[in-house]
């Protein structure tokens, strides 16, 4: 029996090489997923979810409060008789105080002179205010003012709103696991939502001494005589605190989800020793 039978013969008549001798596997049709399409979809569904909380304080028409306090200090020691209220006194130190407060519930459409101002508010601060993050405004008093202090607060005023927000991101969460069915690619949506928060929140931060202009001219209004006038800024480690709230709630659902399948997949390998002596 010829050894060569079988191979494919060579153009020159010459032995088979070994590259003929392999064995011929059949063409895949199949292509492996490309993982940067799923990243893409994710920032595509992120950026959807961040659209979507942008409009809803606006399409509802939710109610937001404002809250606001002022306060100023005069500390000053007295040292000549002039000034003096205890005759006799070696050291006096006196201090006087003007404080003012205000408190408002509003619908940001209803208003007159300052709807627009709160409108934007609520257009471009709604990802943060939709988590319960309140927008903290500290001012500054522009007249060298002494021992002055200012600080103003803006959120939601219904605290239920944050609650369906959480439920809704969590159902979100859930229903990626489930499309997935890999905690991995749940983690790595769970990154790219909260990175899209933070790139969120530092635009309308940066942009909030615009947007502040007339809330500034508002605010200023409230101070009394004795305080002066401040400029207010918001501050921004408050403001990131609504990106953090995010990736925390995704987070639990990722680790849960990774419990799930781990107990799953514990069961599925469970199997039943058959007893000595019995019959298989």
């Amino acid at each position: 029996m010829d050894n060569n039978e079988g191979h494919r013969p060579q153009p020159d008549g010459g032995p088979p090489t070994a590259r003929d001798q392999a064995p011929r596997r059949p063409i895949s049709l199949k292509t492996k997923p490309n993982p940067w399409s799923r990243i893409l979809w994710f920032f595509i569904l992120s950026g959807l979810i961040l659209g979507i909380c942008i409009i809803i304080p606006i399409a509802m028409s939710l109610a937001m409060r404002l809250t606001f306090d002022a306060q100023v200090d005069s500390d000053r020691e007295r040292g000549d008789d002039r000034d003096t209220v205890l005759v006799g006194a070696t050291e006096e130190t006196y201090i006087s105080s003007v404080v003012s407060g205000y408190k408002a519930e509003f619908f940001p459409v209803r208003l007159e002179d300052e709807k627009t101002a709160f409108t934007a508010i609520e257009l471009l601060y709604g990802p943060i205010l939709l988590t319960g993050t309140e927008l903290q405004l500290n001012g500054t008093s522009t007249d060298s003012t002494p021992d002055f202090s200012s600080n103003a607060s803006i959120r939601l005023n219904s605290g239920w709103t944050p609650v369906f927000f959480f439920i809704a991101l969590i159902l979100i969460f859930i229903l990626v696991a489930i499309v997935l069915k890999k905690p991995a690619d749940v983690l790595i949506f769970v990154f790219i939502l909260s990175i899209i928060w933070v790139l969120w929140s530092l635009l309308v931060w940066a942009v909030a001494g615009v947007v502040l202009g007339p809330v500034n001219e508002f605010l200023n209004r409230l101070l009394t005589e004795e305080q002066g006038s401040a400029r207010y800024s918001m501050a921004f480690l408050p403001i990131m605190t609504a990106s953090v709230r995010v990736f925390i709630v995704g987070i639990v659902v990722w680790f849960l989800t990774l419990l799930y399948n781990k107990a799953k997949s514990d069961n599925q390998h469970i199997t039943v020793k058959p007893k000595a002596g019995s019959i298989k």
